[in-house]
């Protein structure tokens, strides 16, 4: 054989030797199959489900929008899980921040506990990383179908915290908490339907009726009781007698009715439901509640409730920093007035004798039926504190007369004692008159006690008047400044206070708008928004702030 047949016979050979190799070779393992993992029921006390639907991306805006000193936190969710429950801040990258985070809450008796589940990217190299690596800070340990993380060195966690199939870490208040309530958090939670909100959180009728009302009015029981052992105290130390004014029993039972109304309420709605949307400028916050079929007292009280728009308080001074729309119906009304005058009367006790009773009950009576369908009031912050509101009414001439009575309801002993301890309401009490130009007034002296005796005080005006079929009253330190405040509509004219209040759908009960940094310096205009109504069956609640306004919230609390 020639020497290039040989070199040829060599290199075909060698091509074939490695070609069979290469055909016997292993082949590479194939990827792991998806793990399937079946729902499990929902642990004992559970009170809530939640859902973070794109925890990277909301946790960009907000500390993008809102900076201050949630620029100093982790810039990622995983950097936000590891500095929660103690794993290495390098290790935030093992987080799958694009995928949903759940949360499973729960009463444990009295005491409020959660578990968590975090997607993982790559749940082996998760595993070797912080357990079976030689450097891992963590020494696995099975318990069922969870492998709990101990940190090694005898070192302590603020949470407990595990691996589970399916690719998701878990971390918990507790290890308990981990093991009892992790299933449900990995296993039954993903199956559900994601919401279109950032943060959504459910809590269904057995919660509702269950654990959360059990420990609403345990709470309220408790604060009950405090108040009224506090009174009895009081009373022993006095020999037994009654407080000047305001008897402590008759108004913790004016509050316990509500309350137990409202806890009724609660049992009986089918499901709650809060939404929040992280938008590119500020925040919304939505709650709905779903009454349980059947009429029962959540389903009424909804079907009752009168709804509309909040214009109105687009007509207030401009220097408005709270402003409040209520809407209700005639029947409603003369129900509250019947309430009020009760809890009012019972608060005096016999220092309220029939007759004036009486007199408070006619004015309270009549201020319901004569104002309108909703309510708009005001609180201004110019030279002194005042107030101003608005009302329609059938019934221009009863309106004012109304007013005269309540204002006279002042002259009572027992309710003029509180306001001369509380606002400097002098004995001499009020004088009632007219300016001449449709404007009705009440004047009251104030005057402050002190070292070197009585001290007079700018006087206290409220004054009224009707335009049209509407009904405006404003107070002040004299009637020509509040003269200026009914006539001081301007509120509307700013741009940011607008977009809130059209932001307010025409089902609103209640609307509050508030301008909390107004009067700061630099003044901050942004609004926050809070109300509530029905649409349809369901009840629905808001709350509205922008970025601005959390910034300038965590700026004064902080520092920062």
């Amino acid at each position: 054989m020639t020497r290039v047949k040989r070199a040829a016979f060599l290199l075909l050979f060698s091509v074939l030797f490695f070609v069979a190799a290469g055909c016997h070779k292993a082949a590479p393992a194939p990827p792991d199959a998806a793990v399937v993992l079946t729902p499990v029921a929902a642990p004992q006390g559970r009170v809530a489900d939640v859902v973070v639907s794109t925890p990277d991306a909301t946790w960009s805006k907000l500390q993008r929008g809102i900076g201050g000193p949630l620029g100093l936190l982790p810039g990622s969710f995983g950097g936000l899980v590891c500095a929660l429950t103690g794993i290495d801040l390098a290790r935030s990258g093992e987080m799958d921040g694009a995928s949903p985070a759940f949360v499973v809450i729960a009463l444990d008796g009295t005491t409020f506990t959660f578990a968590s589940a975090v997607k993982l990217k790559d749940a082996r190299h998760t595993r070797d990383v912080l357990a079976d690596a030689e450097d891992a800070r963590f020494t696995p340990r099975s318990s069922g179908a969870i492998t709990v993380l101990d940190p090694k060195g005898g070192a302590t966690l603020p949470l407990s915290i595990g691996l589970v199939e399916g690719g998701y870490l878990l971390f918990a208040r507790d290890e308990a908490s981990l093991t009892r309530l992790g299933p449900y958090a990995y296993r039954t939670l993903p199956t559900h339907a994601l919401p279109d909100s950032a943060f959504y959180l459910e809590a269904p009728h057995d919660a509702l009726a269950g654990p959360l009302h059990e420990t609403a009015a345990r709470s309220w029981g408790q604060l009950r009781d405090a108040a009224l052992r506090n009174d009895d105290d009081q009373r022993a130390q006095h020999g037994g007698r009654a407080p000047d004014y305001g008897d402590p029993r008759a108004i913790v039972q004016a509050f316990d009715t509500p309350m137990q109304h409202l806890f009724a309420f609660m049992a009986d709605l089918d499901v709650a439901r809060l939404a929040i949307k992280v938008l590119a400028d500020d925040l919304e916050a939505v709650i709905t509640v779903v009454p349980s079929a059947g009429g029962g007292p959540s389903g009424a009280v909804l079907a009752a409730l009168a709804t509309g728009d909040a214009a109105p308080l687009g007509t207030l001074p401009k220097d408005t920093v709270v402003g409040l729309i209520s809407r209700d119906d005639v029947t409603h009304r003369q129900d509250d007035a019947k309430k009020l005058t009760a809890g009012v009367a019972g608060g005096f006790g016999d220092r309220l004798p029939p007759g004036d009773r009486k007199k408070l009950e006619a004015a309270m009576n009549d201020w319901a039926n004569v104002r309108g369908d909703w309510l708009v009031a005001g609180l201004v912050w110019g030279a002194e504190p005042s107030l101003v509101g608005r009302t329609r009414t059938a019934d221009v001439a009863l309106a004012k007369k109304t007013m005269r009575e309540i204002v006279e309801l002042t002259g009572l002993p027992a309710i003029q004692e509180p306001l001369q301890a509380q606002l400097g309401i002098g004995k001499g009490g009020f004088a009632l008159g007219s300016d001449g130009a449709g404007f009705d007034v009440a004047a009251f002296v104030r005057e402050s006690r002190g070292p070197k005796g009585v001290v007079p005080r700018p006087n206290l005006t409220v004054l009224w008047h009707a335009d049209g079929d509407e009904l405006e009253l404003a107070t002040g330190n004299t009637s020509e400044g509040a003269k200026t405040l009914v006539s001081d509509r301007r509120l509307g004219e700013d741009a940011l206070v607008m977009n809130e209040i059209k932001a307010i759908e025409g089902n609103a009960t209640f609307a509050l708008l508030a301008r909390p940094f107004i009067l700061a310096s630099p003044p901050d205009g942004s609004p926050v928004s809070v109300a509530w109504g029905r649409k349809g069956a369901d009840g629905w609640g808001r709350v509205h702030f922008s970025y601005l306004l959390a910034r300038a919230a965590l700026k004064r609390l902080s520092g920062f």
